[in-house]
């Protein structure tokens, strides 16, 4: 069973995708108080706005700005006479994205025998959530002038909804845990309107293991900067890592592993009750 699906782009959703990107690029280089005014508001299933983790550790140091039609209005409200196509296009993106999405939950489906995991995502739409990445500038300060020494920009680890889809990256750095050699295996983006589908927590929760959320890190040279864009699928009638419990998922090490049992696996899930759930969106599309 494969751990990693390829994607094609039509020629106009890969258009999007380069207009948002040149958007997110752009808005990077505004100061952070300016990019702080879209407050960074986080719920059970999706969180939205500008986040900055800038530590004095090479990891994991990087900016990133989440947005879902949940939170749109919101956001598109704190804009005044600055507006960015990576926010505004939103819905757009979305229309793209759905097709892909929707085909996919039907792939998983038919794998692994279970049902209405279409109607889920259908349902979960507002939650999608669109993250736009940006890894900062990492120097050696030991030997500023050596560029090619390869670091980890994030530690191992799984994500914690149904599936992420990989859209676009400006340079090579994501790597899988191989299920079968258990060796360390690069993920490239095709500049040729080719992304790829990653399962994520939720999905192996949903399919009682027989699909594994897939192990990965991402790794960058020094002296270089990354851009990525991805959009992370929450299933909102499926219990939820519990974070309040066991932290961050991203430094939850018992996860990192394909060797866990069902039974352990869902003991790191908190219920959900489906009626509490709110599945309507800042914007009708």
């Amino acid at each position: 069973m494969q751990y990693i699906q390829g994607i094609r782009f039509s020629k106009q959703f890969s258009e999007e995708i380069c207009k948002v990107m040149r958007s997110w690029k752009k808005f990077c280089r505004y100061t952070v108080s300016e990019k702080q005014k879209y407050v960074y508001n986080e719920d059970r299933y999706s969180d939205a706005g500008y986040e900055i983790k800038v530590s004095n550790q090479m990891m994991d140091r990087k900016e990133n700005f989440h947005v879902n039609l949940r939170q749109y209005s919101r956001l598109v409200e704190v804009q005044s006479s600055n507006n960015h196509e990576f926010i505004d296009r939103i819905p757009g993106i979305m229309r793209h994205l759905e097709p892909i999405i929707i085909e996919y939950a039907g792939k998983v489906e038919r794998e692994t025998g279970i049902s209405g995991l279409i109607q889920e995502v259908l349902s979960s739409k507002p939650y999608w959530t669109i993250r736009y990445l940006h890894y900062l500038h990492q120097q050696n300060k030991e030997n500023p002038d050596e560029p090619k020494k390869q670091i980890i920009l994030a530690k191992s680890h799984i994500d914690k909804h149904g599936f992420t889809v990989h859209l676009s990256e400006t340079e090579a750095g994501v790597e899988i845990l191989s299920p079968d050699e258990r060796v360390w295996q690069p993920i490239t983006i095709d500049r040729r309107n080719i992304g790829y589908i990653m399962d994520g927590a939720q999905i192996q929760l949903r399919t009682e293991n027989r699909k594994k959320a897939v192990v990965h890190r991402v790794v960058s040279g020094l002296n270089r900067e990354r851009y990525s864009l991805v959009c992370f699928v929450p299933l909102i009638r499926t219990a939820m890592y519990n974070k309040s419990k066991y932290g961050s998922i991203q430094s939850c090490s018992g996860l990192v592993t394909y060797d866990l049992g069902f039974t352990e696996f869902r003991s790191y899930f908190s219920s959900v009750q489906p009626s509490r759930v709110d599945t309507q969106s800042d914007d009708n599309v």
